[in-house]
């Protein structure tokens, strides 16, 4: 084969020469070679795998070899199902126990030897036997050393409460509760517990004077104030003196409020009306009005004036006239005839306006062709004039419907602007 190194070469005499005939024989050889070099294994250095089977590929490249990985994640399907002894950092995985090197300290997770369930013993070193802390599934119990003892469990130096910190036959959690003052000095208070059948206090204080008490009916706190920082909720009226919060959140007055404005808000509410001793205005509510903020008031020398939210009209109202309003004789209506009805002009200075009023007329030149009596026709700003307007499109184009009122010449007409 003409590959040296993996590189392949074509065979000798292969190449041709300028305007002679190419030669079969050498042609013939290169196309053999070339088929050979096909079907035969690619190396390495050419991107194959120098190999004809997908195994010997594989030992090729070195891919049956898990020391060539250099990235990604092996299957589990690859990884052995049982391991002995495998060290990590400082860390060994023995048989079940997870133990820090040269240390006797250990964490073993096994079928345990008290019970059938399986236990976790956590294994310090002392001296002589380690100390250990055993959880036992069985019992769902937590001891110092299997089988005998209570654990001491802390954060940092203080001891987690448990049902053993209950004060003997009272079900409290201390007979004295401490607490830090400003200065910094602890201060105690006794709590104490006293209950029946029917009715129970806590006494907060030495004194007694502070308590919280069920008389059978009532939770009573007979004095300070009571803060609640969030929601507090009742299920039935709340009390304040005489006065009652309902539960459809009407309130039941009592003494001077009841007096001056009824027996309850509701009722007060529903004579604000008698109070303002006039009917007044309803802002909004009516059908497709908005909720807006009208202002009304006398402008001094001006008028009534008005203003909506943060928008001022003077004396300039919004108003929307219909029906015979729109045909009142006033500066909007002469006659009774609308202003719209009226020929109106420009009072533009823009030597290029394209936007004049309904009613505007203006001479036009009609070079194409002389426009008959209400003929409708395109009127543009006249390039080659620049005081005329043209039927012929050069320049910009006006706005509007126009319309022939009469000619001047055979050249030049009237026109009209009618929408």
């Amino acid at each position: 084969m003409p590959r040296t190194g993996g590189v392949y070469s074509p065979p000798a005499g292969t190449k041709g020469v300028s305007n002679t005939t190419i030669q079969s024989v050498p042609y013939n050889a290169l196309v053999d070679d070339l088929t050979a070099d096909a079907n035969a294994a690619r190396p390495i250095t050419a991107g194959g795998t120098g190999a004809t089977s997908a195994s010997a590929a594989r030992t090729a490249l070195g891919a049956d070899n898990a020391d060539n990985l250099t990235s990604g994640t092996v299957n589990d399907a690859r990884l052995p199902t049982t391991q002995g002894t495998k060290q990590i950092g400082l860390i060994n995985l023995n048989n079940g126990q997870i133990s820090r090197n040269a240390n006797n300290s250990f964490l073993s997770i096994s079928g345990g030897t008290e019970g059938n369930g399986a236990n976790i013993e956590l294994y310090g070193p002392s001296a002589g036997t380690p100390s250990a802390a055993f959880y036992d599934a069985d019992s769902h119990s937590f001891r110092q050393a299997a089988g005998s003892g209570t654990p001491t469990v802390t954060i940092g130096p203080n001891t987690v409460w448990h049902a053993g910190n209950l004060v003997p036959n009272t079900g409290a959690v201390a007979n004295t509760i401490a607490q830090r003052n400003a200065s910094g000095t602890l201060v105690g208070y006794e709590l104490t517990s006293a209950k029946s059948a029917s009715n129970g206090r806590v006494n907060l204080g030495s004194n007694g004077a502070h308590y919280l008490e069920y008389d059978g009916s009532n939770y009573v706190l007979p004095s300070g104030a009571l803060y609640v920082f969030g929601q507090m909720r009742a299920s039935n009226e709340i009390y304040a003196g005489n006065a009652v919060l309902q539960t459809d959140g009407n309130i039941q007055f009592q003494s001077t409020m009841a007096s001056t404005y009824g027996a309850t808000l509701a009722a007060a509410l529903s004579s604000k009306q008698n109070s303002l001793g006039f009917t007044p205005l309803q802002q909004g509510g009516g059908a497709g009005q908005s909720s807006d903020k009208v202002y009304i008031g006398h402008i001094p020398g001006v008028g009534l004036g008005l203003q909506i939210i943060g928008t001022d009209f003077a004396t300039t109202w919004p108003i929307a006239i219909s029906g015979n309003a729109a045909s009142a004789s006033n500066s909007a209506a002469l006659g009774g005839v609308a202003a719209a009805n009226f020929a109106q002009f420009s009072a533009s200075t823009n030597t290029n306006e394209t936007n004049f009023p309904i009613g505007q007329v203006l001479i036009v030149n009609t070079p194409s062709s002389t426009p008959a009596r209400r003929d409708s026709r395109a009127i543009y700003l006249n390039g080659g004039d620049a005081g005329g307007y043209s039927t012929n499109a050069g320049a910009s184009q006006l706005a509007g419907t126009w319309r022939q009122i009469g000619n001047i010449s055979a050249t030049y007409s009237n026109f009209q602007r009618v929408a």
